[in-house]
């Protein structure tokens, strides 16, 4: 199960300075830290019945490697918090096989029967494009209290037929440890900087542009 917290910036400048503030620096110890370049595409059936049963299918290449095959499923975000049902398999095409991704999700942590439920009325079915996301990210793995997280700030934009909007944001998601841990972190980060919680994902962002509505 994934557990992260969403924090949005007004600019890439307010973004990036938390990480080289003192105050980020004494609250956390830092292990790691890496840039990448993110292309998400997200696919539905035609008629939409994945996102009917808020189900997202995310194919995700990350520039100079492999893609990475993603299902999520279900959960809601609350003062910028959230969980929800995860899998993920790393691929060498983009290309989404349904059959394919069952049959190696048995090792997931997640149960393997909520995935075939959510996955059976799209086994026949040909998956289209609706959305993507393209964005810069910067990761910082660090320790804070109990816990190790994956601190991530993203760069780029949401991008829906041939409309845009920005992508600004840090991700906290926890690797191991307590999501208390998580909770205090996102309230230290918005107490010390010009962020707000967030409870919209890239993806829920990606679909408000379908619809024609307005996220700030």
């Amino acid at each position: 199960m994934e557990s992260e917290l969403k924090i949005k910036f007004p600019s890439p400048e307010e973004l990036h300075a938390t990480i080289s503030s003192a105050w980020f620096k004494s609250a956390v110890f830092q292990e790691d830290e890496k840039t990448e370049e993110y292309i998400n595409r997200y696919f539905d059936t035609e008629d939409h019945l994945l996102l009917d049963k808020h189900v997202s299918v995310r194919v995700r290449q990350i520039v100079g490697q492999n893609y990475v095959h993603t299902v999520k499923l279900g959960g809601k975000s609350i003062d910028g918090f959230s969980q929800r049902y995860e899998w993920n398999q790393e691929a060498d095409a983009g290309r989404f096989d349904v059959k394919r991704f069952l049959e190696q999700a048995a090792i997931c942590d997640d149960p393997i029967e909520l995935l075939e439920e959510a996955l059976a009325p799209i086994k026949s079915r040909d998956l289209v494009e609706i959305c993507q996301t393209r964005f810069t990210r910067k990761t910082i793995t660090a320790g804070y209290g109990d816990s190790l997280f994956e601190i991530c700030l993203d760069d780029g934009a949401c991008i829906a037929g041939d409309k845009s909007i920005p992508i600004c944001e840090m991700e906290i998601e926890l690797i191991s440890g307590n999501t208390g841990d998580v909770i205090d972190f996102g309230h230290l980060v918005e107490d010390n900087s010009n962020g707000e919680f967030s409870n919209f994902s890239k993806y829920g962002r990606c679909l408000a542009l379908l619809k024609g509505e307005t996220i700030v």
